[in-house]
């Protein structure tokens, strides 16, 4: 039974990703998932985002997506905070299109197990943080 998976893939030229994430999080027995898609050509997170929300074992995860152009953060967030024994929560969406963090942070709240948290988002184009910080500060 597959219980952690690491899947590195920063800066290769595979196109079809969206399809990929689907298939690496249909293991329901999955408690750690790695995903290290840096500067790839993922443009949606939607099939990431429904694998994520059928993960229920889930208690690390770790994304890293930065310098892509991938929309769909906000399904994403929510999906994630479908992951209740979720422990390790790391998110790097630096130089991303990432305009709101208000649905992560709604989800981030409803981690009760969370223990860990890492979010970078340098250089992306945020409206407004506050909405994480609040979720943080619970």
């Amino acid at each position: 039974v597959l219980q952690h998976l690491d899947f590195l893939a920063a800066r290769t030229p595979v196109t079809g990703l969206e399809g990929t994430m689907v298939a690496l999080t249909r293991p329901a027995s999955l408690q750690r998932l790695v995903l290290d898609l840096r500067s790839t050509e993922l443009v949606s997170l939607d099939g990431l985002a429904e694998g994520i929300g059928g993960l229920k074992l889930l208690c690390h995860l770790s994304l890293d997506l930065g310098a892509t152009q991938a929309a769909g953060i906000g399904k994403l967030a929510n999906n994630i905070g479908t992951c209740r024994d979720l422990e390790h929560l790391e998110l790097i969406l630096d130089e991303t299109e990432v305009l709101s963090v208000e649905e992560l942070g709604r989800s981030i709240a409803t981690l009760f197990r969370l223990q860990h948290l890492a979010c970078d988002f340098g250089k992306t184009r945020l409206a407004a943080v506050e909405p994480l910080a609040k979720a943080i500060a619970r």
